[in-house]
């Protein structure tokens, strides 16, 4: 039982952990399924050429999963917090680089001027297009948070299906 009201930001919220576990796991599976070598008949129906194109929806979901867990935590946030803007990009800078660095000693003939100029730009150049969004969706979540907190529960509700229909059905 927390003591204070400070140990109740602490207290990690299981299902929101679970949740975040399925997301990885369906985004592992994607990538699996679609960065693998599969010779699958393109004229053949199999179980085997099924379940990897089922695999395959899995990185959507998982993506999604994950924007709504930072939208479920970022939509209280008032401001934004200069010290995490400075600490999401120096990961993503610092990954760039160091897989950069990884892959060109292995293979030198991925260097090259464009390839390390993305890598040194990695959001800029959306070289990790999730992190890269997430940056951004980072930065805007105060003004989208005023926004939302200002709509009425009908305009609200016309919005999200708005939404459905463009990013679901078109």
């Amino acid at each position: 039982m927390p003591n204070s009201v400070s140990d109740l930001t602490t207290i990690r919220k299981s299902n929101i952990e679970l949740l975040r576990i399925v997301g990885m796991i369906l985004i592992v599976a994607h990538h699996f399924s679609v960065h693998s070598i599969f010779n699958f008949s393109p004229d053949t129906v199999t179980v085997n050429r099924l379940w990897i194109q089922f695999l395959q929806l899995g990185g959507k979901v998982g993506v999604d999963i994950f924007v709504l867990i930072s939208g479920y935590f970022l939509i209280k946030s008032p401001k934004i917090k200069t010290s995490k803007v400075i600490k999401i990009w120096i990961q993503i800078f610092t990954y760039s680089i160091l897989l950069y660095a990884i892959f060109t000693f292995i293979n030198p003939e991925l260097f090259g001027i464009r390839e390390m100029l993305s890598n040194f730009l990695p959001v800029i150049s959306t070289k990790w297009w999730f992190a890269s969004t997430y940056f951004v969706l980072y930065i805007i979540s105060p003004y989208l948070n005023k926004l939302l907190n200002n709509l009425d529960k009908q305009t609200y509700k016309q919005m999200l299906v708005i939404f459905a229909i463009c990013w679901c059905l078109i």
